[in-house]
C-alpha cells in the first residue's frame, strides 16, 4: 500500500470514528461563529497551543466578553489581558504575543487577518500549526496541522520519515493535496 492509499484508509477510519469540529461538543456551542470571525479564530488558535479545551473555552469566554477586535484588545492593559486568559498555558507570553499580533494586524493588514501562510507566519505568536489551522478552518484550504503527536504517529506508520513537526507538515501537506478534498466532501480532520 502506498502513502496515499494508507492516508486514504486512515482518514476514512477517522471520519467514521471522530466528529468533525462542528460536532465536537457542548463546550464549543458558544463559538458556532468560529469561521465567521477570522480575528477571534486566530486568537483562539493562538491561545489553544499547549492548552486543552477545558482551559481554552473559559479563557475565550472571558476575553471575548471584554474585547473582540484588535483595537479592543490593545486597549486592555497587559495585566487585564493576562488575567482574562489566565486559564491557558503560558498566559503571560501569550499576552505579549497577542498584543504584538494585534498591532501588526492594524499596522500591516488594515485590521484584517491575512489569508496566506507566508503572511500568517509573519504574525507574532503564529507558528506553522496555527497557520495551517487558520488556512483550513477559516480559509477553506486542505491543510493538515501537525503537532508533535501527529509528527510521531506519521513517522511510526511510515508515511513520512522526518525529524521535526515542521518537516512532517511540509511533507504530509504535499502528499495530501489530492487526498483530503476527495473525502467526505472536503471535511477537515485537523
Amino acid at each position: 500500500m502506498n502513502k496515499t492509499e494508507k492516508l486514504n484508509l486512515i482518514l476514512e477510519i477517522l471520519s467514521k470514528t471522530y466528529p468533525v469540529f462542528a460536532e465536537s461538543g457542548p463546550e464549543w456551542d458558544d463559538f458556532k461563529d468560529f469561521n465567521n470571525s477570522h480575528f477571534k479564530s486566530l486568537v483562539m488558535v493562538m491561545l489553544s497551543t499547549m492548552t486543552n479545551s477545558k482551559r481554552l473555552v473559559p479563557a475565550c469566554h472571558a476575553l471575548f466578553a471584554k474585547a473582540q477586535t484588535p483595537k479592543e484588545i490593545l486597549a486592555l492593559s497587559n495585566d487585564e489581558l493576562s488575567l482574562l486568559i489566565k486559564p491557558v498555558a503560558h498566559y503571560n507570553r501569550k499576552t505579549i504575543h497577542i498584543k504584538e499580533m494585534c498591532q501588526q494586524l492594524l499596522d500591516e493588514y488594515g485590521g484584517e487577518v491575512p489569508k496566506t501562510k507566508v503572511e500568517l507566519l509573519k504574525l507574532k505568536g503564529v507558528g506553522l500549526k496555527c497557520a495551517d489551522i487558520m488556512l483550513n478552518f477559516n480559509f477553506g484550504q486542505d491543510n493538515i496541522a501537525v503537532d508533535t503527536h501527529v509528527h510521531r504517529v506519521l513517522n511510526r506508520m511510515g508515511i513520512v520519515q522526518t525529524n521535526s513537526p515542521e518537516q512532517t507538515s511540509v511533507e504530509i501537506n504535499q502528499i495530501t493535496i489530492d487526498v483530503l478534498p476527495a473525502l467526505n466532501g472536503g471535511d477537515s480532520y485537523c
